[in-house]
């Protein structure tokens, strides 16, 4: 009489063959998460410089004047937007008293904002 060996757990085939499924998912579900990420990171940034062209103004209806960041910030017309590891780069490298130009930088990439108001620039989702 013949007894059957059972041998409980996996071959190591079906072993190969989940691994080889979870990366296959793993390929397909990454660049979108990397994509969304950005894309998040690029919206946060839009809503950070419309902040501060809001900030801008009211700066300017107390002065008469646009404010640096550093200005907005003492004045405590905004938060520092370069604390707590920002993914962009907050400056506002030009302030006349007509006029200013708020940026957001990172890796290359661009968003700006002036006294005219729409958000603008070179970003980009992979």
């Amino acid at each position: 009489m013949g007894f059957k060996k059972y041998s409980p757990g996996f071959t190591l085939l079906e072993l190969m063959m989940v691994v080889m499924i979870v990366g296959i998912l793993a390929g397909i579900a990454i660049p979108g998460y990397q994509k969304t990420i950005e894309k998040g990171y690029g919206d946060k940034a839009k809503v950070v410089l419309q902040v501060i062209y809001t900030a801008e103004k009211l700066y300017r209806s107390d002065y008469n004047t646009y404010g640096t960041l550093n200005n907005l910030i003492n004045g405590n017309y905004i938060d520092n937007p370069n604390t707590g590891g920002p993914k962009f780069v907050y400056s506002i490298p030009s302030v006349t008293a007509t006029t200013f130009q708020a940026w957001a930088t990172r890796n290359s990439k661009y968003l700006a904002i002036n006294q005219d108001g729409p958000v603008s620039g070179r970003w980009t989702w992979p």
